[in-house]
């Protein structure tokens, strides 16, 4: 009996730690209207950077899977987050609120839809 109560209590105190790690980010200023371009780093790591000025990196939690495609030019509404001063990134957080693309690259990355509205 003892033993299935430590269990639970680990589960516990695992799924409470895997929330906090999730909702780390306070995204609260709004960006509008900026057009980037979507850059993959790596297999796992993509950004937006804003474009003229490549300087300018944008991490999405919730970027649409479709548009996880290098060079994709996108147009977004978006919530920022400051960066902790406990984590390192590659770029500053975003929560998407939209996202657009032109008719143009939708026909060239092959898109089946040219514009997202992404809940919080």
């Amino acid at each position: 009996m003892k033993k299935i109560a430590y269990i639970a209590a680990f589960m516990l105190i695992f799924i409470k730690m895997s929330i906090a790690q999730n909702s780390g980010f306070d995204y609260k200023t709004p960006l509008k209207n900026k057009i980037g371009i979507v850059k993959k780093l790596n297999e796992d790591m993509t950004v937006i950077t804003q474009k003229g000025n490549e300087n300018i990196r944008y991490v999405a939690n919730n970027l649409p899977f479709e548009y996880n495609k290098d060079g994709l030019e996108v147009k977004f509404n978006a919530l920022e987050s400051a960066i902790p001063p406990y984590i390192r990134m590659t770029g500053r957080p975003i929560q998407l609120q939209c996202i657009k693309v032109s008719n143009s690259d939708k026909k060239k990355f092959d898109l089946t839809k040219r514009s997202y509205k992404l809940k919080k």
